[in-house]
């Protein structure tokens, strides 16, 4: 909490040395960092009321990434807020917005985004469109992350559907690009989810090796 109300009152002086010089771009950029720091604090409404402003300042000026960027942020807020319709309604804005400047990483984020909207209610089949789409993109643009996270969000709607040799081969696929990337938190949430995989396929002793070597990775 101390670091946070460190953070804040940094931001909050940097916020006001932009309004003095009437720097707009500035302005939008510290308001975003407080509603990222309200945000991580779990205070969703009050970073959703920075990130509106971020957004108001964005349309003025006419910052069309900064549009992108913020609304697909307030539509990840929307959803921890359980706003689902909100949450989709800015998650297709943002997406029409980096398509309109073509930032690929950012289409591909927020069709991630959306896939995991529609996968909290139960659409599962219109989860897995948005999820094969975000994967393409990770592919095509080279981000590995991206991939790592496509890849597993796959995986969790295959399992959900009681398609576990499916869920199975995207959790192998995830594994191998962790582990070629050192991605060490990530790899313990998938050995853990594989885990289960393995479990419904009634591979005992690999789903027994697998819980064990998640185990071992999360007490390093």
């Amino acid at each position: 909490q101390g670091n946070y109300a460190q953070a804040e009152r940094h931001v909050q002086q940097a916020l006001q040395r932009y309004r003095a010089i009437q720097d707009p771009g500035g302005e939008a950029n510290a308001l975003f960092h407080l509603g990222d720091i309200a945000e991580a604090k779990g205070d969703y409404e009050t970073s959703k009321r920075y990130k509106t402003a971020v957004l108001a300042i964005a349309e003025a000026i006419g910052d069309i990434s900064k549009k992108a960027v913020t609304l697909n942020s307030l539509g990840v807020l929307a959803g921890h807020q359980q706003e689902y319709a909100d949450a989709r309604a800015h998650l297709e804005q943002a997406l029409a917005f980096y398509r309109q400047i073509g930032s690929r990483r950012g289409e591909g984020v927020s069709l991630n985004n959306l896939g995991t909207n529609a996968h909290i209610l139960g659409d599962y089949a219109q989860a897995n469109v948005f999820y094969e789409h975000a994967l393409s993109i990770s592919r095509e643009i080279g981000s590995r992350e991206d991939e790592i996270l496509a890849l597993n969000n796959l995986g969790e709607v295959q399992a959900k559907q009681g398609n576990q040799q499916a869920a199975r081969s995207y959790y192998e696929q995830c594994l191998q690009l962790e582990r070629e990337i050192g991605f060490r938190y990530a790899e313990a949430h998938t050995l853990q989810v594989y885990g289960e995989t393995l479990l419904a396929l009634n591979v005992l002793d690999q789903a027994a090796d697998t819980f064990r070597q998640a185990l071992a990775l999360r007490r390093e």
